[in-house]
């Protein structure tokens, strides 16, 4: 399992401009990088890099969206997640 480490941050430091870094909650976003590692997204990394305005939701807020993704796309929504990860998008219709 990842773990969020001083290379991710410098990640982000080096991919995001200084207003979205600001706009960065470290607690919330910890939670939500933990919450997506316990329900088997493994490249969490890749979705704060990818995605990072999911993590601009509130954690209760940014749950609910994740399980409605979830049961939108089935008992498989692991795979689907894993072959297209542009499916995330999708949390900003729920």
């Amino acid at each position: 399992m990842e773990t969020f480490n001083n290379q991710d941050l410098e990640n982000i430091i080096n991919n995001f401009d200084l207003e979205v870094i600001n706009k960065i909650d470290i607690d919330n976003t910890l939670l939500i990088y933990n919450y997506l590692l316990e329900n088997g997204i493994y490249y969490a990394n890749d979705i704060l890099l990818g995605y990072i305005d999911l993590f601009f939701y509130h954690y209760q807020t940014f749950k609910k969206k994740f399980n409605k993704l979830v049961k939108y796309l089935g008992n498989n929504y692991l795979d689907k997640l894993e072959n297209d990860i542009g499916l995330f998008e999708l949390m900003h219709q729920f």
